[in-house]
């Protein structure tokens, strides 16, 4: 059971009207959320929980969500040019030509 602060992601391949052992549907606009990371904001006793991606909207069966565990993608997605041209430079080139490495994102980024 999830607690209120608690990171999870939504499951893909969620099925509308479905209850994942819960007294609560899926409904049509939860199914945009699958994927997506979120921190649990309110939990009910009969273990389904309001979380963050949609505002606290919907009652989420625990089925639907796993822990959260951020992936080099997820570390990766919030990291600035900087961030990043330092990052392939420590794990690919031992720290050398993180200039280059910067000049080449800023120049894919235009």
């Amino acid at each position: 059971m999830y607690k209120v602060g608690d990171k999870v992601r939504v499951i893909r391949g969620l099925i509308e009207d479905e209850k994942y052992g819960s007294t609560e549907d899926v409904v049509f606009d939860m199914l945009g959320h699958e994927g997506e990371a979120a921190e649990v904001v309110k939990v009910r006793e009969d273990g389904v929980y309001k979380i963050s991606c949609d505002d606290g909207e919907w009652w989420w069966p625990e089925k639907t969500l796993l822990p959260f565990e951020w992936t080099i993608a997820d570390k990766i997605r919030g990291m600035t040019n900087e961030e990043m041209a330092k990052y392939i430079c420590e794990k690919f080139c031992h720290g050398v030509g993180e200039d280059l490495i910067l000049n080449w994102l800023r120049y894919k980024a235009e």
